[in-house]
């Protein structure tokens, strides 16, 4: 059975496909590793001039490492809701309704006036999130669609025809 949806898009689904799509990349610990060597470089440098009773000292030091786990754990998600709020006006695809749907072809998407067909065969991979399903056409881009636009019966349709269509490819939460 087809599947077919319609809605505006969202920032916030952007946002959170970007982040999904970043959690099934090979890239996906790089975030980590540039907050956590500066903390163990902050723990490292700090804790023997704490201990020295350099209070000044541990407190200048700890400044610019403290600004570069900040920047990580807080700028960067920023700047991603921000750019996802901006990209409308950038990609005049995203203005108006978009439609997506998936059948035994594979996954389509309709959008002021710029179609994408992604057939089965030609699609990397699959993977459903708790909230949006992805469709992989390179092992580091995928098309979205949010759950949130789905009815409850479409769930498991999109789920039978991912299946269907890629085998082993898809991975799905539910049954």
């Amino acid at each position: 059975m087809p599947v077919t949806a319609t809605y505006d898009y969202a920032p916030a689904d952007h946002v959170r496909a970007a982040r999904a799509v970043a959690r099934q990349s090979a890239s996906r610990y790089v975030l980590w590793l540039f907050v956590l060597v500066p903390a163990a470089l902050l723990v490292w440098t700090t804790v023997p001039l704490v201990r020295a009773g350099a209070w000044g000292e541990a407190v200048w030091g700890a400044l610019p490492l403290l600004a570069v786990c900040a920047f990580w754990l807080v700028g960067l998600p920023l700047m991603q809701r921000r750019a996802a709020r901006a990209l409308p006006a950038r990609d005049a695809s995203l203005r108006g309704p978009q439609t997506r749907s998936v059948n035994e072809a594979g996954y389509h998407s309709r959008g002021n006036g710029v179609a994408v067909d992604l057939p089965w065969h030609a699609m990397a991979r699959a993977v459903e999130t708790p909230g949006e399903f992805l469709f992989f056409y390179n092992p580091q881009c995928a098309y979205y669609l949010p759950k949130r636009v789905l009815a409850a019966d479409d769930v498991p349709a999109v789920r039978a025809l991912a299946r269907a269509g890629l085998g082993d490819r898809a991975r799905l939460l539910g049954g």
